[in-house]
């Protein structure tokens, strides 16, 4: 990855930086810090969830939130958010940051992971399909400020399968 960056599980300490990062990108969901201490909860919450954040010396460059529910027997993934840095993008930084989530799914169970994006957002589509996620539909009008739809993706996790964040290749 040019941009040097380390990945890691979020701790409690890391709050503030993860609130203004998410204050300072209009791609983040803009959650409470409520909703995010809860996120970074770990073991034992419910559901599962996962905050990885970037650090490039110490410093919060990006974040990327993970999710695993159990329902009607099979436990399903999502890729809540992910978000990074002006000055740290296109560097890498976002395809590793759902690597780490992907492989947090799949060690959680997750027989899938699904996610949202921007129809306009075509770097994000097109890191996600390096990723190997494939388009599963679409919700019109699902974004506000701008207004925009939602492309629906899903990657497979299915025990035996070749994990795609591992050959992902080069960044986008």
């Amino acid at each position: 990855m040019p941009y040097e960056v380390s990945i890691r599980l979020a701790g409690l300490e890391d709050m503030d930086a993860i609130v203004l990062l998410d204050r300072t990108l209009d791609t983040l969901p803009h959650w409470p810090a409520a909703e995010y201490r809860t996120a970074i909860a770990g073991p034992g919450a419910s559901p599962l969830r996962c905050v990885f954040v970037a650090e490039f010396g110490c410093r919060i460059v990006g974040l990327a939130v993970g999710r695993v529910d159990h329902i009607a027997g099979e436990r399903s993934g999502e890729l809540e958010s992910v978000g990074v840095a002006l000055a740290a993008q296109r560097q890498g930084v976002g395809r590793e940051l759902c690597s780490n989530v992907i492989s947090w799914c799949r060690s959680q169970g997750a027989s899938h992971l699904d996610l949202e994006v921007r129809s306009q957002s075509a770097g994000a589509v097109a890191l996600y399909e390096g990723l190997g996620f494939v388009t599963e539909g679409k919700r019109r009008n699902y974004y506000r400020d701008p207004a925009d739809d939602a492309i629906l993706m899903r990657l497979d996790l299915k025990p035996g399968q070749a994990d795609p964040a591992a050959q992902a290749g080069p960044p986008a």
